[in-house]
């Protein structure tokens, strides 16, 4: 269950909120297809379908998902709506309360990250972690989300420390980066690629949780699109 809504959020909380998508949002780069080392040793057929899965994961650069956020940080929680258009070298994140007010607007144009709130308060860094450091007082190792949010592993930072898949070679459980990732109901996105778009049924995600010594975060994803053209949508 998400945590409790605080029907009221201070700027404090806006800017957690904020900073807590801003986990999503890293500099692209091309991803490799890349195997996350078993717990267990997998038979030929499941190393076969764990390549494949992840080679089917390697052609996305660029998607939409639409979903909620759940936050919990030390005692503090609250959750919220987010709209989150991703691409190689862009960002663009909606955030918005479970009333439907906006919050904030997040946008990364290859190196630089804006982060702009309601009452127009603006963060500018050339990193997510800059940008952690200055509204939390800590940086957060956050490198590699918008591959997690794929359930792939990340090519950037370190490499992963465990990984578990399921009979279809999908990760469920995945630790990298100081994060455990634990991942559920993987839904069919075919039918929702733009009509020129030519890659084979992909299941991603539909529900992810991500735990960190600071952070512990909960994704329910409502609505995936994935994207041929990598640009920002206008």
């Amino acid at each position: 269950m998400f945590s409790p809504v605080l029907s009221k959020c201070n700027s404090s909380y806006i800017g957690l909120l904020c900073i807590v998508l801003l986990v999503s949002i890293s500099t692209g780069c091309a991803i490799k297809p890349l195997m996350a080392p078993p717990v267990t040793l997998p038979s030929t057929r499941q190393i076969d379908l764990q390549t494949q899965h992840l080679q089917s994961l390697a052609a996305i650069h660029a998607f939409n998902l639409n979903g909620r956020i759940a936050v919990q940080m030390e005692k503090q929680g609250f959750s919220a709506i987010m709209h989150w258009q991703h691409g190689d070298n862009h960002d663009v994140a909606e955030v918005f309360s479970p009333f439907g007010s906006k919050l904030a607007v997040i946008n990364r144009i290859d190196k630089m990250v804006t982060l702009i709130t309601a009452d127009q308060k603006k963060l500018q860094a050339s990193t997510v972690e800059e940008l952690t450091e200055q509204a939390l007082g800590f940086k957060m190792p956050l490198t590699g989300l918008s591959d997690w949010a794929l359930g792939r592993p990340s090519s950037q930072g370190d490499a992963p420390t465990q990984a578990q898949y399921d009979d279809l070679g999908r990760i469920t459980k995945l630790s990298q980066q100081g994060w455990d990732i634990e991942y559920g109901d993987y839904q069919l996105v075919n039918n929702m690629y733009p009509a020129n778009i030519t890659l084979p049924n992909i299941t991603l995600p539909g529900k992810m949780f991500l735990k960190s010594p600071k952070l512990n975060l909960k994704v329910l994803v409502e609505s995936w699109q994935l994207n041929s053209v990598n640009q920002p949508n206008r």
